[in-house]
Order: C-alpha cells, then structure tokens, then sequence
C-alpha cells in the first residue's frame, strides 16, 4: 500500500504539472475573458499581476502546490467562489450519476455475459457479441444525442435535461437520471459482458468446475458457488481501472442533459481559462481514480487469498 501511494504522489505531480504547461500555452488570457475585450489594459495587467499571472509558469506552479499541501486549491477566476466550494457543489450529481452508471452497467453485463458463457458459439452468444460491439462502436454524445430525440421529443416519455436532488423530490430525480445513466452505461455494458464472458468460459473448463458438473451438482449451483468468485478478478480489474472513464464520460453526459456536476464545471472551467478551477477539479477525479484503483488491489487478496504482493 505505501508503495502503490508512493505511484500515487507520482502520478499527482505529472498530472498537474502538465495541465499548467498545457493550460500556459493555450491562447486567451483568463483576465480578458473575465473583463471583456473593451477592458483597459491597465486594469488588465493589475489583474494579471494580482492574481499572479505574469510570473513564470514554474512559480504559478510551485505556488500552487504550496497552497493545496494546506488544503486550499484557490479561488476560481470566473466565479465568487473557491475552488473547494464550487466542487463540493456539485459533487453530490457526479457521484450519484456515476454510482448509478456503474450499478446499471453492472446489473445488466453480470446475467448476459454469464448468459453469454453458458451459451458459448451458440446464436445466441453471436448475437450478443455483435450486440456488443454495436455498443461499444457508439459514441457517448450521439446515443444521448438519439434518446432525447426519441424519448423526450417524439414519445414524450422523459424529460430531455435538468437535475433536481434525490432529497427534494426522489421520483423527478430518477426520471431525470435514467437517459443519463443509460447514456453513459451502455458503452460499459458492453466491455463488462465480454470480460465476464470470457472469464466465465475460461473458469468453466477448468478442473474443479468439470469435477463439481461430474458430481451431478446443478448448472446454477456451479455458476453462482463455485465459478464466480474466481471469474469475478478480470471484472473487478476493469471496472477498477475504468472509474476513471465513468468521471471522464461524466463530462460529455452531463454536458448534454445538462446536469450541474462536476464534468459540466470542467467545461465552463476550460473555456473560461480557469486554471484553479480546472486543476482543482482534474486533481480531484485523478486522486478519486487513483484510490479506488489502490481499493480494487487491496479487494483482490479479499477475493484470492493466493494473490500477494512484494
């Protein structure tokens, strides 16, 4: 453990460090963009100075890194309010978007890639196969791009954007969040059941597997007791490795339904050139990555006591 948040550290100190080099070369000047065009340049240069912009990219950097080591990411140039603030409003829609993104896609890949296995080269398995790779070939913004059209518009079923808590009004929340969430779980239903399946029939021919079948224990028995624990590694590796992904598809999701999370603000943040902001946010969902993937290697000896790390 000390040694994977030692990579952590790492990862931390390449991943902000290459947003300020990127973010320094992109063209237009925060301070502009808050102002205007029309703004006088000397109230433009007594901004950039008082907020520490003229410096070299180095001592923003270093600057930088001295104030989060005390907790304080910054106030953000586009908004009143800190960094800290602005993500812990709108934390609680990302988080409940990505929970029930990663619940769905795995309610629904678990029982059609065991589906799959026990099916193996029938037409069956090759249609849930193409169904797959359908799947995985559609882009995010263009499914949710065709739901809306579909259930909102033509069938009116659906509202097409906004969010409201799930504390305030529970039905209107989940009304609003299942085109999301459908959105953003298709993609990963799709990866989920083709690791599962493969996993699955791997386990299945295995000794122990033919030895229980040889016994004249059920096929459901077999499946649920003796083969799943050991062909659940693979998916619990994927869907460790690819919360990230669900942050990451969080953004364009979220942008298109219009929900007010934290993917929604990186956008706002990006086109604004709000470098607090964006490194505050970019830094949270890679150390959230980062942890649940330290979570999923400490989970592996929990699933496979043989599992051991040097």
């Amino acid at each position: 453990i000390t040694k994977r948040l030692m990579y952590m550290l790492i990862v931390f100190f390449i991943m902000t460090g290459s947003v300020f080099f990127l973010m320094s070369i992109l063209t237009g000047d925060p301070v502009v963009i808050m102002l205007g065009e029309s703004a006088n340049q000397e109230t433009v240069a007594k901004i950039r100075e008082q907020l520490g912009l003229n410096r070299p990219i180095i001592i923003q950097y270093i600057d930088w890194l001295s104030h989060v080591i005390r907790g304080d990411l910054g106030d953000s140039y586009t908004l009143p309010m800190t960094t800290v603030e602005l993500i812990r409003q709108r934390l609680p829609a990302t988080v409940e978007l990505t929970i029930l993104s990663l619940i769905f896609s795995l309610l629904c890949a678990i029982p059609l890639g065991i589906f799959a296995a026990v099916k193996f080269n029938s037409k069956t398995d090759l249609a849930l196969m193409g169904l797959s790779a359908v799947c995985i070939s559609m882009p995010g913004f263009w499914l949710g791009i065709l739901l809306i059209l579909l259930f909102s518009l033509k069938f009116n079923i659906l509202p097409a954007s906004g969010y409201v808590s799930f504390f305030s009004n529970p039905l209107q929340n989940l009304k609003l969040m299942i085109l999301p969430v459908v959105t953003l779980s298709v993609w990963y239903i799709a990866v989920y059941m083709r690791f599962i399946r493969s996993s699955f029939i791997e386990t299945l021919r295995s000794e122990y597997i033919l030895v229980a079948r040889a016994k004249g224990l059920t096929i459901k028995r077999v499946l649920w007791v003796h083969a799943f624990k050991n062909a659940l590694i693979p998916l619990v590796t994927v869907v460790g490795v690819n919360i990230s992904g669900l942050l990451g598809g969080a953004v364009v999701t979220e942008v298109i339904f219009g929900i007010p999370g934290i993917g929604r603000l990186l956008v706002d943040a990006i086109f604004g050139r709000d470098l607090p902001l964006i490194e505050g946010i970019l830094l949270f969902t890679t150390m959230a990555a980062l942890l649940c993937n330290l979570a999923v290697d400490i989970l592996y000896v929990y699933i496979d006591p043989r599992i051991r790390y040097d």
